[in-house]
């Protein structure tokens, strides 16, 4: 056993072992995108790093050994600034969004592309639950809005937008929380008359709902079956991370306060790889080149595993040459999924 200190407290711990486990064994949150406990360490994301007071030089945290008379910084505000370079140089890298845009403009955050994907998959009473849970009263809520979903949705750039806001419209108007509904005509939009969240409708609230439904109807006609509510969510691009609340690089972000950058490195296909073997999704815009992947596969036997591909910048992770992506640990994809901290790598049947 050897003693160090962490934050000034002095701390026993066995000589040779990982810095970053016994710092998070004091309760003390050390991030770490790159590092999986039991795997050999692979210095990457030196998200980790903290500071070694006696020399003043910052390690990664994550393969550094224990040492007797280690005097270690794990929080201060020169470490968390160092962390915080760090994240920012791999979200430069990072081409990919959080959150898709018809769900950043929605006013009450509706998750419209796990809608459109539980839509997709017949899921037509999850879709309205979520619905229901997000809006209170979706045809109240959604036909008094502008449809800004509508606006924002990315299907436009192909061909024409989807129609969320007259899909949401559909699933509500068949399961009313409460108070009777008005159909304008020609629309097919029931026009409520008592709003659930803010109470009676006016003479002008409703008239303007209804021009607005009018409008929406010139647009996009409602969908009138289930089938044709499925159908339309079916066009949904998913411009959203599937791991959006499950996401390392995220929760690192959040916490040291750093933000998006703007302008971005192009080193990263934006494309999208999936193994209709497996359903293992592999994007590389979200790739931080973090190798558990990687390692992961070195440890698994019985077929061709995920490699390195390049140099510097221009290194990819990505199937060995002269093989398929198709013939990658068809048996291990949830494991590889489940290691990934980006959400890189997806399984297909998730709806979340």
């Amino acid at each position: 056993m050897v003693t160090i200190k962490i934050d000034g407290m002095p701390v026993q711990a066995e000589e040779g072992a990982r810095l970053i486990d016994v710092i998070r064994s004091q309760g003390i949150t050390v991030p770490s995108l790159c590092y999986e406990p039991g795997m050999e360490h692979y210095t990457s994301c030196m998200v980790c790093m903290v500071r070694e007071n006696n020399s003043g030089k910052f390690i990664p945290s994550c393969s550094a050994a224990v040492a007797e008379g280690m005097d270690i910084d794990a929080d201060g505000p020169s470490v968390k600034d160092m962390r915080a370079g760090a994240v920012r140089l791999l979200l430069v890298e990072h081409r990919a969004e959080c959150e898709a845009p018809c769900r950043l403009v929605c006013p009450y955050k509706l998750d419209i592309p796990l809608m459109n994907r539980l839509l997709t998959a017949g899921k037509t009473a999850e879709a309205t639950e979520l619905a229901f849970h997000t809006l209170t009263d979706p045809v109240a809520v959604c036909t008094a809005c502008k449809g800004y979903c509508d606006k924002a949705c990315r299907r436009k750039k192909i061909d024409t937008n989807i129609s969320i806001k007259n899909t949401i419209i559909f699933l509500g108007s068949g399961y009313r929380v409460q108070g009777a509904g008005i159909e304008v005509p020609g629309t097919g939009y029931p026009i409520p008359l008592f709003n659930s969240t803010l109470g009676p409708v006016t003479d002008t609230e409703f008239s303007q709902w209804a021009r607005e439904a009018v409008e929406g109807a010139r647009n996009h006609p409602n969908p009138s079956t289930t089938e044709e509510a499925c159908e339309e969510a079916s066009r949904c691009l998913h411009c959203d991370c599937r791991a959006a609340g499950n996401c390392g690089l995220r929760d690192a972000a959040t916490a040291l306060g750093v933000k998006n950058p703007r302008n971005k490195r192009t080193a990263h296909p934006i494309t999208k790889k999936i193994n209709p073997v497996s359903g293992l999704i592999f994007e590389h815009a979200k790739c931080i080149k973090c190798g558990l992947c990687v390692r992961l596969g070195e440890q698994l036997t019985g077929a061709p595993s995920l490699c390195f591909r390049g140099r510097g910048y221009e290194t990819i992770i990505t199937e060995p040459l002269y093989h398929e992506f198709a013939d990658i640990l068809n048996d291990s994809a949830p494991r590889l999924a489940a290691i990934c901290p980006t959400g890189a790598l997806a399984l297909k049947e998730e709806l979340k």
